[in-house]
């Protein structure tokens, strides 16, 4: 019983301290996703990172359309959980899962980034992203609006941003 408790207490602590970082670990819908599919146009060789990737399903989606694409996720279950999906749908080609903080990621060589953010981290996450993306880069982000951006396209909860 005490180890049980401990494991639950363990688990909660790095479910809180990941919401603080980014956002609690929420899924996607599926008409979200296919949302997010259709904005960014993933094609073979882009590079995309879904900051925050959770299970790893925008991940896989959009890897199987040929683009490269990185996870970064902090919570170690869900980092490990989505790596073996992405290995048992023989995606590895294309997806790969890092269990890293993505405020410490420089996302200079991405051509898209997807987020599902938290709205304390949006401003933030707006500087780094006008910082460190080059001219022409796509963000999707789900459910919440980057502050002071305009979206060239919104729907389903999803907005669409282009530098």
């Amino acid at each position: 019983m005490l180890f049980e408790n401990i494991i639950i207490a363990l688990i909660g602590a790095i479910i809180l301290y990941t919401a603080l970082q980014g956002a609690p670990p929420l899924p996607s819908k599926p008409a979200v996703i296919e949302t997010m599919r259709r904005f960014l146009e993933p094609k073979p060789g882009a590079r995309i990172a879904d900051l925050g990737s959770g299970d790893g399903r925008i991940v896989m989606t959009l890897a199987e359309d040929g683009a490269m694409v990185d996870g970064y996720e902090f919570n170690p279950f869900l980092a490990f959980w989505s790596r073996r999906k992405v290995k048992k749908a023989g995606l590895q080609t294309h997806a790969r899962i890092f269990r890293k903080n993505f405020w410490s990621v420089d996302l200079s060589a991405y051509d898209a980034v997807v987020v599902f953010g938290a709205p304390h981290i949006m401003e933030r996450l707006a500087k780094k992203l006008r910082k460190e993306l080059k001219p022409g880069a796509k963000i999707c982000s789900n459910a919440f609006m980057l502050p002071g951006w305009t979206p060239i396209l919104k729907e389903h909860g999803v907005f669409l941003y282009q530098l």
